[in-house]
C-alpha cells in the first residue's frame, strides 16, 4: 500500500459488483475474527430479483450527516486516513447515525455500531475483490459525485434500509 494520504476512500463501482461477498467476507473476518457479513464494514446489497448488486460503506463525508445526527458527539474523523470512527465509549446506540447515513453504510451489530474505518488505510476488501468494484483511492469531485448519485440510486431502487434503521 502507498502513502496514506487524508481524502482517500473506498471508491465503490457498482456496474462491477457480482454480489459476490468476496470484500464483505475478508472485511468480517479482519475485524471480527469470522466470516459473517453483517459485521462487515462494506455491505453488499443484493437484490436478485431486481438484478441489482451494489456495496454499501462509508464515503467518509465531509459533511459527515452521522456526525451531526449523533447526541452524544462519538462519531470523529481519523486525522491521519480521513476516515469516520465511533468512539464506543461514547456511543449508546441510539441509531441516530445509522438513520442520517444517506448511504446506508452505517448499521448496528451485536451491540456495536459498525462503519468502514478504511483499515486505518490498508483496507483488505479492495484486495479480495474479483472485479475491481471497490478500490481505494482519492477521488475528484466530479468522479465521487457519480458514485454517490449511483449508489444513492440503487440504494432507492432496492428500498435497502440499514440493520437499526427503525
Amino acid at each position: 500500500m502507498g502513502k496514506i494520504k487524508k481524502g482517500t476512500v473506498l471508491a465503490v463501482y457498482p456496474d462491477k459488483c457480482a454480489g459476490c461477498m468476496a470484500c464483505a467476507e475478508i472485511c468480517s473476518l479482519v475485524k471480527e475474527g469470522e466470516i459473517r457479513p453483517n459485521a462487515s464494514r462494506i455491505k453488499i446489497v443484493r437484490r436478485e430479483w431486481q438484478g441489482l448488486y451494489f456495496q454499501a460503506v462509508c464515503q467518509q463525508c465531509a459533511t459527515q450527516s452521522c456526525a451531526r445526527a449523533c447526541p452524544n458527539e462519538a462519531i470523529s474523523k481519523d486525522a491521519r486516513t480521513g476516515a469516520t470512527l465511533i468512539d464506543r465509549e461514547k456511543c449508546d446506540l441510539c441509531g441516530a447515525c445509522v438513520e442520517a447515513c444517506p448511504f446506508g453504510a452505517i448499521h448496528i451489530d451485536k451491540g456495536a455500531v459498525i462503519v468502514c474505518d478504511l483499515c486505518g488505510g490498508d483496507p483488505k476488501c479492495i484486495e479480495w475483490c474479483p472485479h475491481g468494484a471497490v478500490k481505494y483511492k482519492r477521488l475528484g469531485q466530479p468522479e465521487r459525485k457519480k458514485i454517490m448519485a449511483e449508489v444513492l440510486k440503487l440504494k432507492k431502487a432496492a428500498g435497502y434500509r440499514p440493520k437499526g434503521v427503525r
